[in-house]
C-alpha cells in the first residue's frame, strides 16, 4: 500500500480521486478491463485517506470494487511497468461479443408418477452454455451440474464425469459409522511399531458424499468476463457457493469458493474434485521450494505419494494434453483418485484420473482444527495446456498469483504518466 501511494505521489491528506494508477508487476504485458469503485467518482467533503479507511477500520479493498462499480474498456500495460490515466480519459466500456451465455430449452421429458398417486407430467429441461474465446462450458440450468468443458484451441473435452462427479465437485469423506466412526478406522497408533517404521495404517473403507441439491444457479456477466455461480446443499455444510469465471483476455478459468462447515469433531475431509478425460499412463507434477517435481519420478523412496503439498500449482497430463490447477491458498492435492490411507509405492495411472484439491480434514492433530469455525474463502485457477510442460504450468501459476494492481490517485497526485518499475 505504501509503495503504491508513493508511486501515485498522493499527498498524505488530499481530497477526491482524479486519476487511476495501473501497475503491472509481471514479466509480460497484460490487458485490463477495470471495474472501479463508485466512491472514487463521488464528490464528498471527506479526505481520500479518511474515506479509504472508513469501512469498519478496513481498507476499501476488502470489498473491492463494491456495489455500483463503474466499468471501463481495454487498457494495455507493458511488462514491469505502470501508467496513470485521468478518470475522464478512461476508455468507455464495450461488451466483448466473444463472451456468450445462453439457455436452450431441451425436449420435454415425462416425469414418472409416484406410486400411481399422480399423473405423469412433462418436465422441460434447460441446458446452459457459456462460450468464450478459449472454452465452451455446458451445464444443466435446473440441477446446476456442469456437463462439459471443451478446450476450443485443442478441440478436446476436458471432463470425464468419473463416479458421477462434475467440474469443481464437492466431496465429503468420512469413515463408515456402522463399523468404526473414530480415527481408529484408518490408523491405530502404536509407538513401538512406529519406532521401527512399521505401518499402523488400517485397510479402511471411506464413505464419500457429494452435493445433494442446487439452491441457486445463475450466470452474471460484465463487459470482459462471465461467471457461472451455483449455491449448493451438501452434507456437513452450512453454506457452499462456487463461482466459475471466464475472462476474454485470459486462458485461466478463475474458480471462487465460499464454504462454511457444520461444527463436527468426528473425522472427515472435504475435497473439490476435477474428473479429467485423459488416457492411462499420464504423468503429474507439482512445484515446491521453487522447483517442479514429477510425481513418483522425482520423489525419493519412502516419500509421500498419496498426497502432496504444492507451492502454487498441480498439473496432470500427457505429451499432447494437460491441465493445471493453480492453488496457492489450498496446497494439499491428490493425483489420480482418493488416496488417504496406507502409503503408496507408486500412484496408479488409470484413465480418466481425478485431480483433487484437499481443502480440509481433521484426520490428524496438526494443520487443521478438530472443529472448524468460520467461512473458508478460496481462489483457484484452472487452465488447459497443450502438454505437460513444467515451465508453462509454473508461468501460468506466477501470472495468477501476481495480479495487476489498481490504485486511486488523488487530486494532488500524479495526474498522468507512465514508466518502468524500479
Amino acid at each position: 500500500m505504501d509503495g503504491l501511494e508513493r508511486l501515485a505521489e498522493n499527498p498524505r491528506v488530499d481530497g477526491g480521486v482524479s486519476s487511476v494508477l495501473f501497475c503491472n508487476p509481471r514479466s509480460h504485458a497484460v490487458t485490463l478491463f477495470p471495474e472501479l469503485p463508485a466512491e472514487w467518482f463521488e464528490e464528498t467533503g471527506r479526505s481520500y485517506r479518511a474515506r479509504r479507511l472508513a469501512h469498519d477500520g478496513r481498507s476499501w479493498a476488502d470489498t473491492y470494487p463494491g456495489p455500483d462499480a463503474q466499468r471501463f474498456g481495454r487498457i494495455e500495460v507493458r511488462p514491469l511497468s505502470w501508467k496513470t490515466i485521468p478518470l475522464d480519459e478512461l476508455p468507455a466500456s464495450e461488451r466483448d461479443p466473444k463472451l456468450v451465455g445462453r439457455l436452450d430449452a431441451l425436449a420435454e421429458e415425462e416425469d414418472e408418477p409416484i406410486r400411481g398417486f399422480a399423473a405423469a407430467a412433462a418436465v422441460r429441461r434447460r441446458r446452459g452454455t457459456i462460450e468464450t474465446p478459449h472454452y465452451v462450458l455446458s451445464y444443466d440450468a435446473d440441477s446446476g451440474r456442469i456437463l462439459s468443458l471443451v478446450d476450443r484451441q485443442g478441440g478436446r473435452e476436458l471432463l470425464s464425469g468419473t463416479d458421477g462427479l462434475d467440474f469443481f465437485s464437492f466431496v465429503r469423506e468420512r469413515p463408515n459409522g456402522l463399523t468404526e466412526r473414530s480415527r481408529l478406522a484408518f490408523y491405530r497408533r502404536d509407538l513401538e511399531r512406529e519406532s521401527v517404521d512399521e505401518s499402523c495404517w488400517q485397510d479402511w473403507h471411506a464413505v464419500r458424499e457429494t452435493a445433494t441439491r442446487v439452491r441457486r444457479c445463475e450466470v452474471a456477466r460484465g463487459d470482459a468476463w462471465i461467471t457461472l455461480e451455483r449455491e449448493l446443499e451438501a452434507p456437513g455444510v452450512r453454506h457452499l457457493v462456487e463461482r466459475v469465471t471466464f475472462r476474454s483476455a485470459d486462458r485461466i478459468v478463475e474458480l471462487g469458493l465460499e464454504l462454511d462447515l457444520e461444527p463436527d469433531a468426528s473425522p472427515h475431509s472435504v475435497y473439490f474434485a476435477f474428473p479429467l478425460a485423459m488416457r492411462s499412463g499420464w504423468r503429474a507434477l507439482f512445484d515446491t521450494a521453487g522447483e517442479a517435481v514429477f510425481l513418483d519420478e522425482d520423489q525419493l523412496p519412502g516419500a509421500c505419494r498419496n498426497w502432496v503439498t504444492t507451492e502454487s500449482v498441480a498439473a496432470i497430463g500427457t505429451d499432447d494434453c494437460a491441465v493445471a490447477l493453480i492453488c496457492p491458498a489450498a496446497p494439499l492435492v491428490q493425483f489420480g483418485g482418493f488416496h488417504f490411507g496406507p502409503p503408496l509405492d507408486a500412484v496408479p495411472r488409470d484413465d480418466n484420473p481425478l485431480l483433487l484439491s484437499w481443502v480440509y480434514n481433521n484426520y490428524w492433530e496438526t494443520n487443521f482444527p478438530r472443529v472448524h469455525h468460520g467461512r473458508i474463502r478460496l481462489r483457484y485457477g484452472f487452465v488447459s495446456l497443450p502438454s505437460l510442460d513444467p515451465a508453462v504450468a509454473i508461468d501460468y501459476a506466477s501470472r495468477f498469483r501476481q495480479p495487476s494492481l489498481i490504485w486511486p490517485v488523488t487530486a494532488g497526485g500524479r495526474l498522468r504518466g507512465d514508466g518502468l518499475l524500479a
